[in-house]
């Protein structure tokens, strides 16, 4: 690898102007065109895991706070008050918690997803990869994302009800969290061997953004409940 590229690899927006920028990559061979194109789409595949990490996060946070128990003891007026809104934003942060979930255990060629990323610190280092690779081989629960995802939220199964099915494939609530922990986990070791982030600053971020959608749920669920006291007192 020539200089230039060394450079537009570690600083790609060092140079003062985007003519500049232009002008250096025309002069790269062939080759390095190349690898610039690889390293910009590695660097593409860690942003996309990170972000589909925090959302699938962000979902089960949210979902959480609304039904756990501890909630239900506060808010149980609140959920009963709005329930057309409550039974159809349940539904789809879980239908979100399963399809996220499967994108990032997905291992198609055509789509981006934790393998894609762990092969290619295969490729760089196998013992660096050997990690995260034995641990998605080893993970039990994706076979159940991957049924349930299927079989009830991206698409019906023609034979059995979604009820049959998460019968013969149950998952308890704190699978689901075993699952966004799983996940964070495997993306932030993943990410840093790619040449991302370290991992105790990508999960650093994955907590903040976590904290703020369980405050942000917690402040929507006492405004409703504020509204409908004051609601109450005015019909009085």
């Amino acid at each position: 690898m020539g200089l230039e590229l060394s450079a537009i690899l570690r600083h790609p927006f060092a140079m003062k102007t985007l003519a500049e920028i232009q002008e250096a990559i025309l002069s790269l061979s062939s080759s390095d065109k190349h690898e610039l194109r690889h390293w910009l789409d590695v660097k593409q595949q860690i942003h996309e895991l990170v972000e589909s990490t925090i959302r699938l996060t962000q979902h089960h946070v949210i979902w959480w706070e609304i039904m756990t128990p501890n909630t239900a003891a506060h808010f149980d007026s609140v959920r009963a008050g709005y329930v057309d809104f409550f039974e159809p934003v349940c539904y789809a942060f879980v239908q979100g918690f399963f399809v996220i979930s499967y994108q990032l255990f997905d291992s198609r060629d055509d789509s981006k997803h934790i393998r894609l990323l762990v092969n290619e610190v295969l490729e760089n280092d196998a013992v660096l990869g050997n990690t995260p690779k034995s641990k998605l081989e080893r993970y039990p629960g994706i076979q159940k994302i991957k049924t349930i995802r299927h079989k009830v939220f991206a698409h019906r199964d023609r034979i059995l009800s979604p009820e049959q099915i998460l019968r013969k494939c149950p998952i308890v609530i704190h699978e689901m969290k075993d699952v966004v922990e799983f996940i964070q986990d495997i993306v932030s070791d993943v990410v840093e061997s790619a040449g991302g982030d370290k991992k105790a600053d990508i999960m650093q971020k994955i907590s903040i953004c976590e904290a703020s959608a369980r405050n942000a749920t917690f402040q929507v669920l006492k405004g409703l409940a504020r509204d409908l006291r004051r609601g109450a007192h005015d019909g009085a």
